[in-house]
């Protein structure tokens, strides 16, 4: 009997644990909300005021008539009344046009990504595709830029995080981007959109940036203070009740539970001074302009002209010279910005061109073998020499004795 009961649990544990394998490995099916229409990818839809189930599946779905069956599945029980910020489901297949989606057009160093419902993190590669909801994290080396459908890159530097809120095409409306900057660094570019409603909304802890086709930096420091810095266009900066307009060569500033500081003018670039045409050896060193405001300079040296490959980062203080020790031969590409006493950088400008072209030096002849000088003879042991020392060492001791 006691054999019995524990052959039976021991079956018990081995089949638990099977299935616990086999549904990591996605073997056994998981349980999926109501009237699910299979494993298909959704797209979540925010509830704006005035919507209606009925006018959401106008506009989505290919076939409004399956209204019902997106309404099972969200397990909606009074279509007419669904609220603001809710967030409505719908089956990719069911879609009349595809969702908006981003794509990892550059990556350099270790890049995490995050899918929304799922706890774990993956590296993320080149080509991959970014959706709703997921959560990107750049290592300390790692960068990675995100291009989308609407035209718009963010290039995002190491040590950033940034939650991909909300993807969303309308027809009525065009292209809908939320973005949640929780610390770093991002460049963005976004394209002038078609359609007066398009917009992108870039949030952190501190401010919301709303985007009008334009090129800036957004930066969130440790202390959660905001940082945006506009190249072209423009962008609104709220936050408090609140709100700027910042123009092309302007910045502000949103410190925790402030309203934004009114825009102020970006200080100039510098520009390097003593460059040689090519740097046949090592260090490269170059001295920076100087620049009436600034309390340090940033310099950038990558590998293109973009200032995404970066190789060395360092700021400058005011006198110094940048110096590269270590570099192969090749063509770098140097950036450089002023940084003003709030900590903002200041405008682009084209990066100075840098080519090292060190000639590796031959290696040095190795030394003629010499053949070992051949072992000194040992000292005789024997014979009238050997006890000659003998009798005088006996002598000697004796002497001393007596």
């Amino acid at each position: 009997m006691h054999s019995h009961h524990t052959s039976f649990f021991l079956s018990a544990r081995l089949y638990v644990a099977l299935a616990a394998v086999a549904l990591l490995s996605g073997l056994l099916p998981v349980s999926a909300p109501a009237a699910s229409p299979g494993n298909d990818q959704v797209l979540a839809i925010t509830v704006k005021p005035g919507d209606t189930l009925n006018d959401l599946c106008k506009e989505f779905l290919k076939d409004p008539e399956q209204c019902s069956e997106i309404a099972a599945f969200n397990r909606i029980k009074n279509p007419d009344r669904i609220e603001p910020g809710e967030r409505i489901l719908i089956p990719v297949s069911y879609l009349r046009f595809p969702p908006l989606t981003g794509a990892v057009t550059f990556i350099k160093g270790d890049v995490l990504v995050q899918s929304e419902g799922i706890a774990s993190w993956r590296l993320i590669a080149q080509g991959d595709t970014v959706r709703s909801g997921d959560k990107i994290r750049t290592g300390r080396d790692g960068s990675v830029e995100l291009a989308f459908d609407d035209g718009s890159t963010y290039l995002l530097r190491p040590g950033t995080d940034l939650d991909i809120s909300l993807l969303e095409r309308r027809e009525s409306t065009g292209f809908l981007k939320r973005l949640f900057l929780g610390i770093g660094k991002l460049v963005a570019k976004t394209a002038k959109q078609a359609g007066v409603a398009s917009r992108t909304e870039l949030r952190t802890q501190t401010a919301i940036a709303g985007v009008r086709g334009t090129r800036f930096d957004l930066m969130v420091a440790d202390d959660r203070t905001t940082r945006a810095a506009v190249q072209e266009g423009s962008i609104s900066v709220s936050s408090m009740g609140k709100e700027v307009t910042v123009g092309a060569g302007e910045g502000t500033m949103v410190k925790q539970d402030m309203p934004p500081q009114e825009p102020r003018k970006l200080l100039a670039a510098p520009s390097a001074v003593g460059q040689l045409p090519v740097y046949a050896s090592l260090p490269v060193s170059l001295q920076i302009s100087s620049v009436q405001g600034a309390v340090s300079y940033h310099a950038l040296l990558s590998r293109d002209t973009e200032g995404k490959d970066i190789v060395m980062e360092s700021m400058l203080e005011p006198g110094a010279a940048f110096q590269a020790r270590e570099l192969a031969n090749g063509v770098y590409y140097l950036f450089l910005r002023s940084v003003d006493d709030q900590g903002m950088e200041g405008m682009e400008a084209a990066p100075s061109v840098i080519e090292v072209r060190v000639e590796e030096q031959p290696a040095a002849s190795p030394a003629p073998l010499v053949p070992p000088a051949p072992p000194a003879a040992p000292p005789a042991t024997t014979g009238p020499g050997a006890f000659e020392t003998a009798v005088t060492v006996l002598f000697i001791v004796g002497a001393i004795l007596f």
